[in-house]
């Protein structure tokens, strides 16, 4: 597996590919051929601590999560090992006797933010506009960026892989840039929360919405309320994804054909439609006819309305499952099983064990026989009906092989 190792020099970072079975020695070489200093010369660290030339890259932690980051020494001073060693020693406390030429070491002071984040706010101007000093805090912690120097708040580039250090970064960028849809959906991917930092012209285009909310619904609270409460972008909106009805206007949530649009994206999206449209009997037919779980959170009330029950088990069979009055009631699984046989799974144990209601389900399809009791898969009558639509039914019925095939025969003749 080859990874991309970032290498951070005394005055420069850079990056080469090494596979991760290789040696540190190999590593040494890579470095060697990239910028021409001896493999011989090299120190490499990891944080602060020194590698062996035969220690295995892919062995050594983070190696293979990405973002993995050396120190190469050349030429180090005995004083230099030294303050490298109080680093390592003690990482809270180590600056606090330091002489002011460890504050101009770049290395050092990649350490040093690693540890503190606000030792930004010390280090000089050179290095707080140092891209990669900056980056290797912002993968240490939130809020680096608050002591970066302000051009690369403007520096798109650097912004770019800021946002994928820490989302929250975006909050820090220049206008201009959190105007850049690509850059605000980046960050957007890594954290929803952080899509309330984009400009105002971005959260009012439709365009840019659509591909925030398909990151997630949620990002719909920052839309432009505008959009939220227009028809047509609604719609766009709820196709993304249909959770997005939680943050549309009061008036779209009671717009049946939006709602349904939604709770087609999304069966959950139930939860926000208007308590009136909840109660409507008519939209929760066409609701259950995109997914008949929604079944689950309509008012028992309702579902125990026999005339509604009625019409939706003709409409909707398989909705037999979605509750106990229905799949008890003899009148409502007739219904439900002379339109789909296969509704007959979701019986009551006792009717599905009533010779008169397995066979008005084989009547609809010979596939119910799968779900009749052991002793309907076992009458004559029944099996025979099903094995008139199909032979596969003789894998359900408990009849003899013998006497089913000479019946099939004896139908034909």
């Amino acid at each position: 597996m080859e990874v991309c190792i970032t290498v951070h020099t005394l005055g420069d970072s850079f990056e080469i590919f090494a596979d991760t079975s290789c040696g540190i020695a190999r590593v040494k070489e890579l470095i060697e051929e990239a910028r021409g200093t001896p493999w011989t010369e090299q120190k490499l660290l990891l944080d602060t601590e020194e590698l062996a030339d035969d220690a295995v890259l892919g062995e050594q932690p983070g190696a293979t999560e990405g973002n993995f980051e050396l120190f190469m020494l050349r030429g180090v001073s005995a004083e230099k090992l030294h303050w490298l060693s109080e680093c390592r020693a003690k990482p809270l406390t180590w600056l606090s006797s330091a002489p002011g030429w460890v504050f101009q070491d770049r290395q050092l002071m990649m350490l040093a933010v690693r540890f503190d984040v606000a030792m930004l706010q010390s280090v000089s101007e050179s290095f707080r506009k140092d891209p990669e000093l900056v980056l290797v805090a912002l993968r240490s912690a939130s809020g680096a960026m608050a002591y970066a120097a302000e051009e690369l708040r403007e520096d798109a580039a650097f912004m770019r892989r800021a946002v994928v250090a820490d989302a929250f970064v975006l909050q820090h960028a220049s206008e201009e840039l959190r105007a850049d849809a690509e850059l605000v959906l980046a960050a957007g991917r890594r954290d929803y929360r952080v899509l309330k930092f984009a400009s105002a012209t971005l959260l009012s285009d439709k365009k840019f919405a659509s591909a925030a909310i398909k990151i997630d619904p949620r990002a719909a609270q920052y839309v432009d309320k505008r959009l939220r409460a227009d028809s047509s972008s609604a719609a766009a909106f709820v196709r993304c994804n249909g959770l997005v009805l939680e943050f549309l206007s009061s008036a779209l949530r009671g717009d049946s054909q939006v709602c349904l649009a939604a709770i087609k994206s999304n069966v959950r999206a139930f939860d926000f439609v208007s308590s009136e449209l909840q109660s409507d009997q008519e939209f929760l037919l066409e609701t259950a006819k995109l997914d008949r779980r929604v079944l689950r959170k309509v008012k028992k009330e309702i579902l125990l309305d026999t005339n509604f029950a009625r019409t939706l088990l003709e409409q909707v069979p398989l909705a037999l499952e979605m509750h106990d009055s229905f799949s008890k009631n003899r009148e409502l699984v007739l219904c439900a099983v002379r339109n789909n046989g296969a509704a007959l799974k979701f019986a009551h144990p006792e009717l599905k064990d009533e010779r008169f209601v397995v066979l008005a389900a084989v009547n609809n399809t010979w596939r119910a026989l799968e779900f009749a009791s052991r002793r309907c898969q076992g009458d004559e009558e029944i099996a025979h009906t099903a094995l008139k639509q199909s032979s596969c039914a003789q894998r359900f019925t408990k009849l003899r092989l013998e006497r089913v095939a000479a019946h099939h025969d004896g139908a034909h003749e």
